[in-house]
C-alpha cells in the first residue's frame, strides 16, 4: 500500500525534524557545559592534589625540624641534669666545709688560750709576745672567733648560691 503523504503531513514531520534538532542541539550545548565544567573540576582537582603534596612536603619538612629540636632540647636537658649533679655535690662538699669550720670554731673559742704564763708578765699563747694585761689583738679569741665566724658566713652564701642556683648558671657553667 502506498500512502500519499500529504504536504500538511510533510510539513508536520519538518517541524518535528526541526524540534529534534534544535532539542539535539540544546542537548549537545548542555552536554558542552558540562563537560567543560568536568573539565574544571578535573583542574581544580589536579590543583589541589599539587597543593596538598606541597602542604604534605612542608609539613614533613617541619616535623623533622620539630624532631632535631626536640633532639636538642633533650640534651640541653641531659646537660643540665649533669650539671645539677655537679653543683649537688659541691654543695655537699660545701656543707661538709662549713661543718669542719663550725668545729673547727668550737675547739679553737674553747682552748685557744694556754693557761700558763711564763714568769714575769702575760704573753700571748700565740705568738709569745708580751702583752700588758690583755692577749695580742691579733690573737684574742674575740678577734679569732670573729674571723671563724666571718669564714662560716662566707661558706654559709657559697652553700646557699650553690642549693639555689638558677638555670642560667647551670647552662653556663659558672659555679662558686
Amino acid at each position: 500500500m502506498i500512502r500519499i503523504v500529504r504536504t500538511a503531513r510533510l510539513a508536520g514531520l519538518h517541524a518535528d525534524l526541526a524540534a529534534a534538532l534544535d532539542r539535539i542541539k540544546a542537548l549537545l550545548g548542555a552536554l558542552d557545559e558540562q563537560w567543560a565544567e568536568h573539565v574544571q573540576c578535573l583542574l581544580e582537582m589536579a590543583e589541589q592534589h599539587e597543593s596538598a603534596k606541597r602542604v604534605a612536603h612542608a609539613a614533613t619538612e617541619e616535623a623533622e625540624g620539630l624532631r632535631r629540636a626536640v633532639v636538642a632540647a633533650l640534651l640541653v636537658l641531659a646537660r643540665q641534669q649533669h650539671r645539677i649533679g655537679e653543683l649537688e655535690q659541691e654543695a655537699a662538699r660545701l656543707a661538709q666545709e662549713r661543718r669542719s669550720w663550725m668545729c673547727r670554731y668550737y675547739e679553737e673559742s674553747r682552748t685557744y688560750w694556754d693557761a700558763e704564763l711564763p714568769p714575769g708578765g702575760v704573753c700571748c699563747a700565740d705568738c709569745g709576745q708580751p702583752v700588758e694585761s690583755e692577749p695580742c689583738p691579733e690573737h684574742h679569741p674575740a678577734t679569732v672567733a670573729e674571723r671563724l665566724r666571718a669564714r662560716v658566713a662566707e661558706l654559709e652564701q657559697q652553700l646557699d648560691a650553690a642549693l639555689s642556683a638558677p638555670a642560667g648558671a647551670i647552662e653556663g657553667g659558672e659555679a662558686s
